[in-house]
This record gives structure tokens, sequence and C-alpha cells, in this order.
């Protein structure tokens, strides 16, 4: 409910939503290990924050430059759509439902009587190995589309 597409002004958002939706896929995780190495490879000294950064800075462009080979198999296909990048334009929503959950932005959930805008994330360090529960709101609801298939992106606070 509350459907509406549009090009953002500055595709670099549309491109750190798509940077999240990589690293949350279980596909990409060989992709993700093998650039850090590389990176470690190519760039010795470096401390792990500087790592990071610049695997977050490269990353996208890494893996649009990576010899993916066409239709072998159906990971290999979706890594391929999804090195391509998202389309420049974004669906957005206001009220969306995920398997049998109805989520809504904030500022939709503040014209009704009824609220149901909040999330709770638990999400493990993968450093400590410590289990950290996070709360917060949805401001955003954007889907990515990808040509073949769309992926949805909550931006909360």
């Amino acid at each position: 409910m509350g459907k509406k597409s549009y090009v953002p002004k500055d595709y670099n958002l549309v491109l750190e939503a798509h940077h999240s939706v990589l690293h949350q896929l279980l596909i990409m995780e060989p992709l993700i290990n093998l650039h850090i190495e590389e990176l470690r490879k190519h760039n010795h000294g470096h401390t792990d924050e500087w790592l990071k950064k610049e695997h977050k800075n490269k990353f996208i462009s890494w893996l649009r430059e990576l010899d993916i080979p066409d239709g072998e198999t159906l990971e290999d296909r979706t890594i391929k759509v999804l090195a391509s990048r998202p389309s420049r334009q974004v669906t957005t929503w206001q009220i969306y439902d995920i398997s049998g959950f109805t989520f809504c932005t904030k500022s939709k959930d503040q014209k009704g009587m009824a609220q149901n805008n909040g999330v709770r994330c638990d999400a493990l360090d993968s450093e400590t190995s410590e289990e950290t529960t996070y709360f917060g709101f949805v401001e955003d609801i954007w889907e990515l589309d990808y040509g073949t298939f769309q992926i949805s992106v909550f931006w909360c606070q």
C-alpha cells in the first residue's frame, strides 16, 4: 500500500542499499571473503578498519569486473544479476507485507490509531561472538529492482 516509484537524486543511496543487500546474502559470502583476502594480499600493513573501508568502497565495482560464468547454475545467474547493480528507479512503500507480517513506515503510522513500525533485530558480533538486540523504527521501505527479481530494503532508525 502506498506504492510510489522515483529515481533518487543521489544514486549513492541506492548503491549503499545494494551494498547492504549483498552482505546479507549467503551466496555472496565466498565472494566477500575473496575480495577481502585480495585486498589483504595486495595491501600489506593496513589495519582491519582500513580493509573494511576499502572493501566497502571497492566491492561493488570489483564484483562487476569479476568473470562470472554465464548461466552455469542458478547461483551463478543470481550473482551475475546482483553484480550488475539495481535499477536507478526505486519503488517505495508505506505499508509492506512479508511472510504474513505487515510493516508500516513511521510517517504512515503517525496518521493512524494502531502502531506497526517498530523493528527488532538480533545481531551477532563476529569479533566478540556476543549477541546484541537493536530496536528501531521503519523510516522508509524500498524495493530494489534487479530486473528478474526485486529485493526489499527497510531503512530503519
